[in-house]
């Protein structure tokens, strides 16, 4: 029998006695929204971002992505025909 467990204030939900093929199928299910799902002995989190953890986490791929297009190479050159 699954169980609900859930905090008040809280931006997850816990599932205990879910079977591993009902985990995939919910990641199957999920896709790529913005829900981070864990499972560990029958018991499923799924937890929902908050805003202010999202911000510095873009902000760090900022500080990595945007220098690191500067070392990107150039495009090579289309070979001569032979």
């Amino acid at each position: 029998m699954t169980t609900l467990v859930s905090l008040p204030d809280q931006q997850h939900i816990v599932l205990r006695g879910v079977s591993w093929s009902y985990y995939e199928q919910t990641l199957d299910e999920i896709g790529k929204q913005p829900v981070h799902v864990a499972y560990l002995d029958g018991a499923m989190e799924l937890m929902s971002p908050l805003p202010e953890h999202e911000r510095p986490k873009k902000a760090i791929a900022n500080l990595i992505v945007g220098p690191s297009e500067l070392f990107v190479a150039p495009p090579s050159r289309p070979l001569p025909p032979a």
